[in-house]
């Protein structure tokens, strides 16, 4: 339920284009880069959702895509699964106005941060 909540928010963002995202920046040699969101296939393809190629006959360029995309899926997972184990808020959704959550999760990582460093 949860999850289904937070895609369809996302799409209604990202289709209404108000997600005050930052304007594309260099990336190496390739040249001006949006920003992303990492997705899976619940979410949509749109302009700002990278999300997984369907299907199961993928060259190995997409395949490799894939494995990649998944990978950085699993890095957010696991730095919000250690902020989960040391803090209840990420238990479950933050019924706060966004800016008030993207304040919570700075002040998480600052703190965690503080933490490792002191043990």
């Amino acid at each position: 339920m949860v999850v289904c909540l937070q895609t369809h928010l996302l799409e209604k963002f990202c289709t209404r284009g108000n997600l005050q995202l930052p304007a594309p920046k260099p990336l190496s040699s390739v040249g001006d880069m949006p920003y992303v969101f990492v997705a899976n296939k619940a979410f949509l393809l749109r302009c700002n959702i990278m999300r997984p190629y369907p299907g199961n006959r993928l060259s190995d360029a997409q395949r490799i895509f894939n494995y990649r995309l998944s990978r950085a899926r699993r890095i957010v997972e696991n730095a919000f699964g250690i902020l989960a184990a040391r803090w209840r808020i990420y238990h479950r959704t933050i019924q706060q106005h966004p800016d008030v959550v993207d304040d919570v999760v700075k002040a998480s990582c600052v703190l965690h941060n503080c933490f490792l460093k002191r043990n």
